[in-house]
Formats: C-alpha cells, sequence, structure tokens
C-alpha cells in the first residue's frame, strides 16, 4: 500500500511491536495468553495484514487486510467495546484466499480516552461516521466502493453507533450509494438481563411481573454499575445475576478482555436513546433502503437478545439467531463471509448457519407518501392534501 505526504491514513511502520501490544491487551486475563498471542500474531501480521494510523483520530486501531489475488468485494468491520479483527484472523483470512479483502476498525479504547466514557463515546461516534462514508477514509480510499461490493459490519456497540450516524438522512444516502448490505454482529442495544427497551408480551398479568421483573434487574445493575463501575462486566456476583439465568449460574468469568460496568452503563444508555430516534424515524427514510441482517444471540451474556430482536423488527432487518457468547466473533464472521461468498458466487452457503427469519421493511404512512411525492397523494383524490372533493363540493 502506498501513501502520499499529507494522507488521512498511514501504515505503521513496526507492525509486529503495534500488534503484539493489542493482542497482549485482549488476551490479559487468559492463562494461555503466551501461546495465543503467539498463533495470532503468525495469522495477522505473518499473513500480511497492515495496521494503519488514521489521522481523523491516531487512537483507533485500525487495520488492512488485502485479497490474495483480483478483489471480488470488500468487507468494513466496525468493531465494539474492546473488539478486535485480530481474534477473527483465521476466518479473514480463508475469505482474503476467495478474494474478499477486509478493513477494520475499532472504538477508541477507555485508555485512550484518559476514562472519560462521554469522550470514548463521541470520539468513537464521530471516528464511525468517518471511516464508513468519508471519501478521505481507507475504505473509500483504498476501494472503489460504488463498483466493488461492499459490506459492512458493525459489532455489539458498535450497531448502535452505525444506527445513530444512519438516522440522518444524508449519512443514510451516502451510506445506500456505496453498501451493499449491513450485517449486524451481536448488536448492543440494551445490558443483557436489564434491558427496558422492548415491549413485553402476554396479559396484563403477565406483562405487570415482567416489568417488575426486569426493572428490578435494571435498577440493581445501574447500581452496581455505578459504585462498583471499575471493574470488567461478568466477573462480578451481580454481572452474573444481571447477564445470566440468575443467581446460581455457574458462568464462567470471561476470558478476553470486556467493557467495565461503567463502560457498560454509560452505553447501555447512550443505546437506548438511539432506539429512542429509530422508533421516531418516518418509513420513508433512506436507511430503510439498505438491506440488513442481524447476526444475534439466545446466550449473550452482554447484550439483550430480546432488544436486539425489537430493533431488527423496526428496522425491518433479517434476522439469524444462534446461541454463541457475545464475544465469539470468530465464528459468526465466518458464517457472514459464508453467506457473502454464496451471494456473491464465489462459495456455498455454510450448511450450519444459524435459522433465518424475515422481517418486512416498515410500510409508508399517509405522512411518508406525502413527503415522498412533494405534498400530494396519489392514493388520495391524486390531489394536494386538503379537504375532501366531495366536502368542497357541499
Amino acid at each position: 500500500m502506498r501513501t502520499r505526504a499529507g494522507s488521512p491514513f498511514a501504515e505503521i511502520k513496526d507492525a509486529e511491536a503495534h500488534v503484539e501490544k493489542e493482542l497482549l491487551r485482549i488476551f490479559e486475563r487468559s492463562h494461555r495468553r503466551d501461546q495465543l498471542v503467539e498463533r495470532h500474531m503468525d495469522q495477522t501480521v505473518g499473513s500480511g495484514w497492515i495496521p494503519l494510523s488514521l489521522q481523523f483520530d491516531k487512537r483507533v486501531s485500525a487495520y488492512h487486510m488485502p485479497s490474495k489475488g483480483p478483489t471480488k468485494a470488500v468487507v468494513a468491520l466496525n468493531l465494539g467495546c474492546e473488539g478486535s479483527a485480530l481474534s477473527s484472523a483465521p476466518s479473514i483470512n480463508d475469505a482474503r484466499e476467495k478474494g474478499v479483502a477486509f478493513l477494520a476498525f475499532s472504538m477508541v479504547t477507555r485508555e485512550a480516552a484518559g476514562g472519560n466514557t462521554r469522550e470514548q463515546i463521541a470520539a468513537s461516534v464521530a471516528s464511525n461516521a468517518w471511516f464508513n462514508i468519508s471519501t478521505m477514509s481507507p475504505l473509500h480510499q483504498l476501494y472503489n466502493t460504488e463498483r466493488i461490493p461492499t459490506f459492512l459490519l458493525p459489532q455489539s456497540a458498535a450497531a448502535a453507533m452505525t444506527l445513530d450516524n444512519l438516522t440522518h438522512e444524508g449519512f443514510a444516502r451516502r451510506m445506500g450509494e456505496r453498501i451493499d448490505e449491513i450485517h449486524f454482529v451481536v448488536p448492543f442495544f440494551d445490558a443483557s438481563g436489564a434491558g427496558t427497551i422492548y415491549p413485553l408480551e402476554g396479559g396484563l398479568g403477565k406483562r405487570s411481573l415482567g416489568e417488575a421483573y426486569r426493572q428490578t434487574r435494571n435498577g440493581l445493575w445501574s447500581l452496581y454499575a455505578n459504585i462498583k463501575g471499575g471493574g470488567e462486566l461478568g466477573t462480578g456476583f451481580i454481572d452474573r445475576w444481571v447477564t445470566s439465568d440468575g443467581f446460581f449460574s455457574l458462568a464462567r468469568d470471561p476470558k478476553t478482555r470486556m467493557p467495565t460496568r461503567k463502560e457498560g452503563r454509560a452505553l447501555q444508555l447512550y443505546a437506548r436513546d438511539v432506539v429512542k430516534k429509530l422508533e421516531g424515524l418516518p418509513a420513508d427514510h433512506p436507511l430503510y433502503q439498505i438491506p440488513m441482517t442481524s447476526w444475534m444471540s439466545s446466550a449473550d451474556e452482554a447484550s439483550c437478545p430480546h432488544s436486539a430482536n425489537y430493533v431488527a423488527e423496526l428496522l425491518g432487518a433479517d434476522q439469524r439467531t444462534d446461541k454463541l457468547k457475545h464475544m465469539n466473533l470468530k465464528k459468526r464472521v465466518s458464517w457472514i463471509i459464508s453467506d457473502i461468498e454464496a451471494d456473491l458466487g464465489v462459495g456455498e452457503t455454510n450448511k450450519n448457519l444459524p435459522p433465518l427469519t424475515l422481517n418486512r421493511r416498515p410500510e409508508p404512512t399517509v405522512e411518508d407518501i406525502v413527503r415522498q411525492t412533494g405534498g400530494y397523494d396519489p392514493d388520495v383524490l391524486e390531489a394536494p392534501i386538503g379537504p375532501p372533493r366531495a366536502v368542497l363540493a357541499m
């Protein structure tokens, strides 16, 4: 990759040191850390991965993984809190052999933001917008995304950030011109076990009990996250009760790096606001014109699967639901790549894909039709909106 002086991005010169540092951070809690780091160093830097420095925000970790041979498609990974493409190297390298190129960038880490979660989220949302649509980002500088099939994979908290940006009409239109499909990977819109944004089903009694139960868990989680905010998600007794099956859950501590409770709480409140924006969108919004699939987990210990399902229905996105844990990015990426390769005719669909649920796009309302036709409603007398002709004739 060649870059000129003043380029918006550049290759990091000491790639091995940069990648090793990030891998040590990701696997710092694993007893097999040294083995994992050595293996992933070989699969990433040893396989031609190029770490990038982004002038827009140098705190963002970014990688370019060019295809082996002619590029048939580009996949852009938008990674969530503590997410990293480095842990998905085998799946990515397999796809590169078939002509699929990858670009990946992550959120700003808590250390890079100085522990300020508000700054961490604001900077990550801004970098998400720049990476996905700016003509100066490596995605659009290195590839002609108007001609080459381009797919976006926002993971976890990055799903909420991507949708936050997509609620802006101009952003959504530009995305629709350059992105062929969006695959949301275990999207985070609320905390698992403490989600409150999705509607409850059943009779009045069942809904009342369900509301009391989830608000209790939500209140407990909120208090605990504020008091014990420095601890990582999934490492305490309250974490396990809120994000699993109850007090007697035998859930184990995660072996990879996770967000802190403070980060989890801040992202929960942020994502709820994003969902409120989505609920207020008109059905003629350009966001709905982009094909979307939501890859979710019924056993997610970090993000609420009920909330993810609710948002998928709001968007009219197709759904695939598995039973893997939240941070199992490698397996899900392999499934998504299989889906993409089958669409492109360069591979076969994986027979073990999670079952598919189809959702319909929101139907336009009368107001949407009026907006789309510049003040005319073709279904109501084909005339400018006003009192019905029968009323005027009286």
